[in-house]
Order: structure tokens, then sequence, then C-alpha cells
């Protein structure tokens, strides 16, 4: 939660945030999308904490998230 709470910080203390929307959107949904490979990958029934920060050291930094 921290993470999309921070994200959303981030995004919304921007003066143009609409603008910048999609730009969010898409890291968030690559970064969604990496999670769930990593996942399968891993052979685990749901995202852990392990997989989590594996892919976050992966992708950030990832604007507007970290």
């Amino acid at each position: 939660m921290q993470f999309l709470s921070g994200g959303l910080d981030e995004l919304m203390a921007r003066p143009d945030p609409e603008v910048r929307l999609p730009v969010a959107t898409h890291n968030l949904e690559g970064f969604a999308s990496s999670l769930a490979v990593e996942t399968r990958r891993r052979r685990l029934a749901a995202v852990t904490l392990a997989v989590f920060t594996t892919i976050k050291e992966h992708t950030c930094p990832l604007w507007p998230f970290c």
C-alpha cells in the first residue's frame, strides 16, 4: 500500500497530474506485469514480499513510485 500511496502522492504533487497520469499508469502496469511473471516463474500462488522486493529493485527508479 505504501508503494501505491507514495506514487499517488508524487503524481498529485505535480502541477499537471492529468498529463502525467498515462506515464504513471504505464509504469504501474509494467511493474504489475513483472510481479505476475516472476510469481509464475517461481510457481507461487501469490506475490510474496521477496518477489515484490526483487521486482522493485530491478525496476526502480520507476516514476512516480520510486
